[in-house]
């Protein structure tokens, strides 16, 4: 992994960073040759806890078919219940082409803000106990760092109890 000039980041993340120099944020861009295909290889790449790696999980909604980003803790599966709870209607997950429709990102690499379209987003309360959290910055290869509070002020987020109970 290496911390990149923004010359040498794609184009695709610009306005990513544009929000996250507009917020006035410490963050820390790094990219990878290969793609993490889980968060825990995430976890291992760039060195931190699994439960630091932020998840952009994107929902439909089945009654409305509101779009809605979830940001999740890389050790938590999202509850349906809970969504259905906080949401009042069910969710389902996305499909691989309707995340790129709609954010124009693909899956592992949709970031939590920057996006062309606004969406209601919701932040697991789990990722506040780090003090500082991973997501993708809009590329499979590019992860950015930051404290989760800047996380929740730049996405928009709602701060919920999302996360699925552990099987034991």
């Amino acid at each position: 992994m290496n911390e990149p000039s923004n010359a040498e980041l794609p184009a695709v993340i610009k306005p990513v960073l544009d929000m996250l120099e507009r917020g006035n944020v410490r963050f820390l861009i790094k990219t990878y040759p290969s793609p993490a295909k889980s968060a825990s290889q995430a976890a291992t790449l760039i060195g931190c806890p699994l439960g630091a790696i932020v998840k952009s999980l994107f929902f439909v909604t089945q009654q409305s078919g509101e779009s809605l980003l979830v940001l999740t803790s890389g050790e938590n599966r999202v509850s349906g219940k809970r969504l259905y709870d906080h949401l009042r209607q069910s969710a389902v997950p996305a499909s691989p082409a309707a995340v790129l429709e709609k954010t124009c990102f693909p899956v592992g690499g949709v970031p939590p803000f920057g996006h062309k379209r606004r969406f209601p987003v919701l932040m697991d309360v789990d990722l506040m106990q780090y003090e500082q959290v991973w997501a993708s910055a809009g590329t499979i290869h590019t992860v950015m760092g930051m404290a989760p509070q800047d996380l929740l002020t730049l996405s928009g987020a709602v701060l919920c109890d999302v996360k699925a109970a552990k099987l034991i």
